[in-house]
């Protein structure tokens, strides 16, 4: 599952979207992502959000939650037991006030998911959390070369 600054690192070219697209991956992502990327302004905007539906292969529900766009009535589901669990675990080691970064995560983690993010505070929080289910936006990188 790419956070949403990984659109970022394909927009700004340090990421070859070909790369991406050649490598035998699925990528996942959820409401939220594509609401912040809708939120994004101007040309930088649209820029994310055409990456967005040209490299998101799948949709997963976002856990529904108040105050975050993309997780709330109609675009969130109810979080079965495990990914609340997940939910509050990342969310004790991450930064407050990221509930879209914790969001898009529990989803990932309860489903398998590997995270792709280049935010180091989700990254710590990660490492603490579930340790084999992230890739830095380094580690991805690479595994997109190595193919």
């Amino acid at each position: 599952m790419l956070d949403s600054n990984m659109f970022d690192e394909v927009v700004d070219g340090n990421i070859d979207q070909s790369l991406l697209q050649n490598y035998d991956a699925t990528y996942y992502v959820t409401k939220v992502q594509r609401r912040e990327l809708e939120n994004a302004s101007g040309t930088r905007g649209q820029e994310l959000l055409s990456k967005f539906e040209t490299i998101a292969d799948e949709e997963e529900h976002s856990i529904f939650a108040f105050g975050v766009e993309g997780a709330g009535w109609g675009d969130g589901a109810w979080a079965s037991e495990e990914q609340g669990k997940a939910y509050d675990k990342i969310q004790e080691e991450h930064a407050p006030g990221e509930s879209e970064d914790v969001n898009l995560s529990a989803v990932a983690v309860t489903q398998g998911i590997t995270v792709v993010t280049a935010d180091g505070r989700l990254q710590n929080a990660l490492e603490r959390t579930y340790p084999s289910q992230y890739l830095t936006k380094d580690e991805f990188i690479s595994k997109l070369n190595s193919n």
